[in-house]
């Protein structure tokens, strides 16, 4: 291996890269405040905090995702056959290389993995007297603008029924990144109905498998008179390969935020809230001190003495090959309604407050 010449296994050959990105970013961290205010109103919340998705209550409040962060590692990314995984990310910046993997996904999220159970597969069945027949009269056609609104109406027939849809609201809308114009996704419904069975499913596994899918799928080059732009459609939690970023290249967080210390899971320990004019300029500056030695670029990321006591670590090496197989969801609209884009920022702002354009 120490032979290779990784830059011929670039994806995308350095001739034919484009400056510019933008993003249209689903995953919907702001509506999390949203959701402590209600359950805290109706006494749920401390029920939240306890299940597998209370740690995500804990992200940084001021978090902007960075369009050019992602883009400038895409356009790294290699594939070396052999030796990456089928199920990993491999980058090279400035000749050292870095792995994204569900170990790194892992210990950023704070999401157990495992081998799946098949409810994802099934027909969907809805539960006799569950919140799906009783707030939404079994309606299959559901949308998540639907769920929110019920939602924050608030005023609950049973108890925990504010607790389950805030579940399927967090895995639909922040965990799976999708746009709240689309129909909800009804397996959840069903599993949300066993609050034991939610937290006990392998969600790092589901999640993670879906948002390297979409990752995979790359940009696409905006029409004209946008052709110079890549456009990325992001779903899934690609949050999670942001703030990897911030990991595995320490320094390249005084480009676009502050190092909040050490907590776990990872995702706690950053705010990212500045994007810099001419990122890909800056990227590459970055790059080439890299290749100075100047920057320290770590391969893998490794748990501390602390994170390997949580319990979110214990299937972190399970064969994704194993058991159900994700299936891929049909994220795009279909009611004929556009998706809202960001507007380009032609000349970068530095501390712009949109959902992921960059002036890159």
């Amino acid at each position: 291996m120490e032979n290779i010449n990784y830059a011929d296994f670039l994806i995308k050959r350095r001739s034919s890269w484009i400056k510019k990105s933008t993003t249209n970013l689903y995953c919907n961290l702001n509506g999390l405040p949203d959701i402590v205010k209600v359950l805290q109103k109706v006494g749920e919340l401390q029920e939240l905090r306890k299940t597998c998705f209370g740690h995500l209550l804990g992200f940084p409040k001021e978090l902007t995702f960075s369009a050019g962060v992602l883009h400038n590692l895409l356009l790294r990314q290699i594939h070396v056959p052999g030796v990456t995984g089928a199920n990993e990310l491999h980058f090279l910046v400035g000749g050292k290389l870095a792995k994204f993997s569900q170990r790194e996904f892992c210990l950023v999220t704070g999401l157990k993995f495992g081998v799946m159970s098949d409810i994802f597969l099934k027909p969907y069945a809805a539960t006799k007297d569950g919140i799906h027949v009783r707030y939404f009269a079994n309606n299959e056609n559901i949308r998540l603008t639907d769920v929110w609104a019920r939602f924050m109406a608030g005023a609950f027939d049973q108890p925990k029924d504010g607790l389950k849809m805030a579940l399927v609201l967090i895995a639909n809308n922040v965990l799976f990144g999708q746009d709240l114009r689309r129909k909800a996704t009804l397996w959840l419904f069903q599993m949300v109905e066993d609050l034991e069975a939610f937290s006990s499913f392998p969600w790092g596994s589901y999640v993670y498998m879906m948002t390297i899918h979409y990752l995979r799928q790359g940009f696409r080059s905006a029409n004209a008179p946008l052709k110079h732009i890549a456009h990325y459609n992001l779903y899934g939690f690609p949050w999670a390969l942001e703030i990897w970023a911030m990991e595995a290249f320490g320094s390249l967080i005084d480009l676009v935020g502050k190092n909040l210390g050490h907590r776990h899971p990872r995702l706690k320990n950053w705010r990212i809230f500045k994007r810099p004019h001419d990122f890909f300029g800056k990227f590459a500056k970055y790059e080439k001190e890299v290749a100075d030695g100047k920057h320290v670029v770590l391969e893998e990321l490794h748990p501390t003495d602390d994170e390997k006591t949580q319990p979110y670590l214990v299937g972190v090496d399970t064969d994704l090959s194993e058991g159900p197989q994700f299936i891929a969801l049909n994220v795009e609209l279909d009611d004929g309604e556009t998706q809202p884009n960001d507007d380009v920022d032609d000349d970068g702002n530095e501390d712009g407050n949109d959902s992921g354009n960059d002036g890159s």
